[in-house]
């Protein structure tokens, strides 16, 4: 058993991979809407149409780390602490999602209206 105050393995080569994947996720979305709107787009060609590989590799990495995670926490106390793991990534998504859910349903259209902008919103908001 080793000593549970020691550092985490941390795996930095994956963040690059990381980045790639939720890249390829942006670029399609992207170029959908500029398919939605009939603007020049590059869905066509492969590397702007792989977002749905990007988001399954993705989830992929994750379950890995996930897993990678829960063995390490299983070597080094004998059990894991299921409660304690969901704590965790409640603490580590929920936050960036309130933010996320607070710059779409207000912020955007409080400055949308502030700013005269016509445009009507596709779903209803906070009038």
């Amino acid at each position: 058993m080793k000593n549970i105050h020691q550092p985490k393995t941390y795996f930095k080569g994956l963040n690059g991979l990381r980045f790639i994947a939720a890249f390829l996720v942006l670029m399609l979305h992207a170029e959908l809407i500029r398919v939605k709107y009939g603007l020049f787009n590059l869905k066509d060609y492969s590397l702007f149409n792989c977002g749905h590989l990007a988001v399954e590799f993705f989830f992929v990495l994750s379950g890995f780390l996930i897993t990678y995670l829960l063995l390490e926490e299983d070597r080094d106390t004998g059990t894991i602490n299921i409660k304690s793991f969901y704590m965790r990534r409640v603490l580590r998504i929920w936050p960036l999602y309130y933010i996320i859910l607070i710059i779409g349903l207000v912020l955007i259209p409080v400055a949308v209206r502030f700013m005269h902008i016509d445009y009507s919103f596709p779903f209803p908001v906070i009038a």
